[in-house]
């Protein structure tokens, strides 16, 4: 006990330039350092987060046809995070979509050079079921309209109206695009043509309930894909998705619940592995305070329990070697005793970093007091008790 309050008389005279003397490095740096440790244990969540983000930026541009801030929004998120693979998803399934509606259309500007409009009809409106706002594809039915007599424009209505009321009465998601695809095209010769206008406007609502639908199964088709890579926390994040879009959702509700479930349990045994780690390096008070963190997730873990007593007696038994060893001892005893670790995450980490980089002296523990004052840190008050 005399020596601990030795070294905490000694280390707290010092001040921050007489650490930076001792150390040769400004107090900040360390104060850096030691922040970007917490900081990069949410790293990976935080991409995750803003590249989440900007994919479903995405999608709602993708769902009123406006691909170009689809596309940017999608490769914004893959800037982010290169493995995002829902916006991988969306991108290849744009770059169909696109390859269709360039087939379609030069499929019908070459027949209206040929001067078969009938088939140049069938092509754009090909592109129009792919994008029913593609605005290539109107220019050139208005041209076609407007340069047909309407003998000619009456023959392309009755092509097009027994299939468009066919697949009007088909419950398939293609077959609704299609179907408005075929009406619009109508209206291009016809503008008034009351079943085309009664049925666009049908058609449009239940498109939005399509793919409303289609979101709510793709973003669980993907939780389900992160559940089978053992990656829980994004399984859980897109079953949530889901759950927002469909409250009753009883198979995103119990998916979510084993997704909760199994991360726990991965955690626990993450830092299960941390603690052994931190063990056979020698760093027990660290390996002590990771221990804590377990009853974060499971408050009844005898794992947990088991770790602890045996570290404290590691500590108990080895023998005091100099200032740091004492004052990270004393904080993990505490820590245990008070139940949580009783410092803050950037003084822990910047604890951590010097214990790892510059091994135990009396300088870095004296540079660790000079920023843990300049902080106002209430790690001061803990170690004066």
């Amino acid at each position: 006990m005399k020596s601990i309050c030795l070294i905490l008389f000694f280390c707290a005279c010092l001040s921050a330039e007489t650490a930076n003397e001792l150390t040769g490095v400004d107090k900040n740096t360390y104060f850096e350092l030691g922040s970007r440790l917490i900081d990069e244990d949410n790293y990976g969540a935080r991409l995750l987060k803003e590249a989440d983000k900007c994919c479903e930026e995405g999608i709602k541009f993708f769902k009123i046809r406006d691909y170009d801030r689809a596309t940017s929004n999608w490769n914004q998120a893959l800037k982010i995070k290169l493995d995002h693979e829902l916006s991988s998803r969306y991108l290849d399934k744009l770059s169909e979509l696109i390859a269709n509606i360039d087939t379609y259309t030069k499929e019908g500007e070459n027949a209206i050079q040929a001067g078969n409009f009938q088939d140049a009809v069938k092509a754009f409106t090909g592109v129009l079921t792919f994008n029913s706002q593609d605005p290539g594809a109107a220019r050139h039915l208005k041209k076609i309209a407007d340069s047909l007599p309407v003998d000619k424009k009456q023959e392309i209505i009755e092509s097009c109206l027994p299939e468009a009321d066919a697949l009007f009465n088909s419950s398939g998601y293609d077959d609704a695009f299609k179907s408005l695809a075929k009406y619009i095209t109508i209206l291009f010769f016809d503008s008034g043509h009351a079943v085309a206008l009664e049925r666009i406007k049908i058609l449009e609502n239940r498109i939005v309930k399509i793919l409303y639908e289609q979101e709510i199964k793709e973003y669980f088709e993907y939780a389900e894909l992160k559940m089978t890579e053992t990656r829980y926390e994004e399984a859980i994040f897109y079953f949530k998705k889901v759950l927002a879009l469909d409250v009753e959702n009883k198979g995103a509700r119990e998916k979510s619940g084993e997704a909760l479930r199994l991360l726990a349990g991965q955690k626990i045994e993450k830092l299960l592995t941390e603690i052994d780690g931190l063990d056979s390096l020698g760093l027990i008070a660290r390996a002590m305070i990771t221990a804590q963190k377990i009853f974060e997730i499971d408050p009844q873990s005898t794992r947990a329990d088991e770790k602890i007593k045996t570290l404290a007696q590691k500590i108990e038994r080895r023998p005091v070697q100099n200032g740091l060893y004492i004052l990270s001892d004393n904080l993990a005893l505490q820590a245990v005793k008070k139940n949580n670790t009783g410092l803050t995450d950037d003084a822990l980490a910047l604890l951590f970093y010097i214990e790892e980089n510059f091994g135990f002296t009396e300088a870095a523990t004296s540079c660790f007091y000079a920023i843990l004052e300049k902080q106002n840190s209430p790690l001061l008050r803990l170690l004066q008790k």
